[in-house]
């Protein structure tokens, strides 16, 4: 199952809820408030939406967003959220985690570094290093960290009775993007490779996957690769467009999930 929207997620979400609609997993990466400022003028990898909302008011609106998927994610549900900062906004990441924890029903019960193959170019700084990692954090509701969902399989039984689980580790290699012509278009888009190896980190199959900023719709193909079925969310008419071309293209692959050796 696809079912794909344009417009505004929080709206969208609104609907969903009333109509009772769940999901089981959300997988997204937001815009991060990062944009810096020129003259008068914004530099922005985005359309129609501009990187450049006041700090308390980005903090306000991923808060809400937060509060809404509490309504629409199903008990155990995880949410996978790739954010980061800017050397621009170094302080508003750390807010939000804060704010996110502090005010909504949800807390970080892992972390993940993302080592992409290409930094973002930061040698203009004498001081500051070279990012090559990301943050992907995993929230769950706080009643539930020791419950939340997860695809870690049990490889051996103790005398006790005690389930021994295999290693994943909290490090992934994955490429920045998928390179192609929708890049040209959207500026900020992340791999389908990193996608993939995170869905099978957490969201069995035949789960339900949202994404809220679905972009050139990558998250969506990698769902529907992986047998997920999938609802994503963009406002851009242009981005909805291409995610939606993309994901209706996308071939469908014959995955073994029994491990995690082959990553």
């Amino acid at each position: 199952m696809i079912e794909l929207y344009n417009g505004d997620c929080i709206k969208v979400i609104d609907g969903l809820i009333e109509n009772n609609v769940k999901v089981d997993a959300v997988l997204t990466s937001p815009p991060y408030n990062v944009s810096r400022k020129t003259g008068d003028m914004y530099s922005t990898k985005y359309g129609v939406y501009q990187d450049t909302m006041a700090n308390e008011d980005y903090i306000l609106w991923q808060t809400e967003l937060f509060n809404k998927i509490d309504k629409i994610l199903n008990e155990n549900g995880v949410i996978i959220y790739n954010i980061n900062y800017g050397g621009e906004n170094t302080d508003t990441l750390w807010l939000l985690l804060a704010s996110i924890i502090q005010n909504t029903p949800f807390t970080i019960v892992d972390q993940i570094a993302w080592k992409k193959n290409n930094a973002i170019p930061n040698n203009v700084s004498g001081r500051a290093l070279t990012r090559i990692v990301e943050n992907v954090f995993i929230f769950s509701r706080k009643k539930e960290t020791k419950t939340f969902m997860s695809n870690k399989q049990v490889i051996s039984i103790s005398k006790i009775g005690q389930k021994i689980y295999e290693n994943v580790f909290n490090f992934i290699e994955a490429p920045n993007n998928d390179q192609g012509e929708h890049t040209k278009i959207h500026k900020a888009t992340y791999s389908i490779e990193l996608c993939t190896k995170l869905l099978k980190m957490y969201v069995p199959e035949n789960k339900t996957v949202l994404e809220p900023f679905m972009g050139s719709g990558t998250t969506g193909i990698a769902c529907k690769q992986l047998n997920r079925s999938f609802i994503g969310i963009e406002l851009d008419k242009d981005y909805f467009n291409i995610a939606k071309d993309r994901i209706d293209n996308a071939d469908v692959i014959e995955t073994s999930e029994e491990n995690f050796e082959e990553w």
